[in-house]
This record gives C-alpha cells, sequence and structure tokens, in this order.
C-alpha cells in the first residue's frame, strides 16, 4: 500500500551553517559557557573553541527499506534519489566511525573516555533537495563508541 504524502528529512544545512556553529570563540549572548579563558596578549585570540549545540534532525531510513518507489502511486515514483538502501549505508558508516573514533581515542581499562555524537544533515546546496525531494533513506544521527565487542578492522 502506498502512502500519499512525503516523508521529510532534514533539516537542511549548507556548509556555512555548519562552519557558523562549530568553531566560535565565544557562546551565543545569553547563552551559559564556560568563563572567558585568558586571552593570548600578542594575537588577541582566545585558546578555546565553543562548539554549539546542533539543531535536531529527523530521517526515513528505516521507512524507506519497505517502501515501494517504483509503484506509480507513490509519491516518490520517479524521484532519481530515492534510495531503499540509506539503513544498510548508515549502519556501515556508523560501524566506520566506531572504528576510526576508537582507533585514535583509545578507551583504558575503565572504558572509552571520549564519546562522539553526531548529527548528518542533508545537503542544502545539493541539486538533490532544489525540487522539493524530501525522500532520500539516509539521514541519521547517532554516536560512538557503539556498545559490545570492539569493531574489527
Amino acid at each position: 500500500m502506498s502512502e500519499s504524502k512525503r516523508i521529510s528529512v532534514g533539516p537542511k544545512k549548507t556548509i556555512a551553517d555548519l562552519e557558523a556553529v562549530t568553531g566560535q570563540r565565544t557562546p551565543f549572548p545569553g547563552q551559559s559557557g564556560q568563563p572567558q579563558q585568558e586571552v593570548d596578549g600578542r594575537s588577541g585570540q582566545n585558546h578555546w573553541t565553543y562548539h554549539y549545540q546542533l539543531e535536531s534532525s529527523w530521517d526515513n531510513a528505516p521507512w524507506a527499506v519497505n517502501h515501494d518507489n517504483t509503484d506509480p502511486t507513490s509519491p516518490y515514483y520517479g524521484d532519481k534519489y530515492f534510495d531503499r538502501t540509506g539503513e544498510e549505508q548508515n549502519q556501515a558508516l556508523k560501524e566506520a566511525i566506531s572504528r576510526v573514533f576508537l582507533e585514535h581515542k583509545k578507551p583504558d581499562k575503565d572504558g572509552p573516555m571520549w564519546l562522539l555524537a553526531w548529527r548528518m544533515y542533508p545537503n542544502k546546496d545539493h541539486p538533490r533537495w532544489k525540487d522539493g525531494f524530501e525522500g532520500c533513506g539516509c539521514n541519521c544521527g547517532c554516536y560512538a563508541p557503539k556498545p559490545g565487542p570492539e569493531p574489527g578492522p
């Protein structure tokens, strides 16, 4: 059975959007943060970076696996970017990120000292998102390291 409405993914971001929130020297006005640390007298720069909160995201990857986009009554019929393998790709991405993360931020006998969480946003500047296309089956948000046995090479 086909659904009559499109399932959105997003929010859509540009590289500039993400640059604006990941490398700032101070919190947004009115937002809590660490007190100003000593500023380097020669460069006038703080020696720390404030990473703003990443906006929530939503995906449709689990839904897309079972959606029949070859059905002419599907709202995704004819969309060249619809991807029923997005959930599988997300799982592979999660495992790869976890492997690399553990390679560089090694746990000790007490477990991981660091945790990594991420959001994956549709690139607003890509043609895929220009014509109101919303079904991709590929957006993702997750964390590493994942519990369980350490990922293999």
